[in-house]
């Protein structure tokens, strides 16, 4: 189970989650659009800030967890966001809201359900 601290996290993360996805949906997942407006910021703002989160969590939580999410990579994306935004590919930003955001959301609501 995890603990208090862990859960907080996780439900912060899954409101980053939920943000991007209404981000994406609102641009009707085009990735033309996503590149030409200010989408492509929010929603980089949104995964940063996720990253930022995973920092927070325990030890514990990420080392019982990392099988399923891919805490390390998420951390150094957010990395890339904070240190060298401008070299970051839009193309793998997009695919990262459309496809990893899903399932990280997805993971956190099941773990924060089955846990409590």
């Amino acid at each position: 189970m995890p603990d208090k601290k862990d859960a907080q996290i996780l439900s912060r993360i899954v409101f980053y989650c939920e943000e991007a996805i209404k981000c994406v949906t609102e641009i009707e997942g085009d990735i033309d659009k996503f590149k030409s407006g200010q989408t492509k910021y929010s929603v980089s703002f949104l995964i940063q800030n996720i990253g930022e989160l995973t920092k927070l969590l325990s030890d514990s939580f990420v080392d019982e967890t990392k099988e399923k999410i891919p805490w390390r990579q998420i951390r150094v994306m957010r990395n890339m966001f904070a240190h060298t935004y401008e070299k970051m590919s839009l193309d793998k930003i997009f695919e990262t809201a459309v496809n990893d955001i899903p399932v990280l959301k997805s993971f956190c609501e099941k773990y924060l359900k089955e846990n409590s």
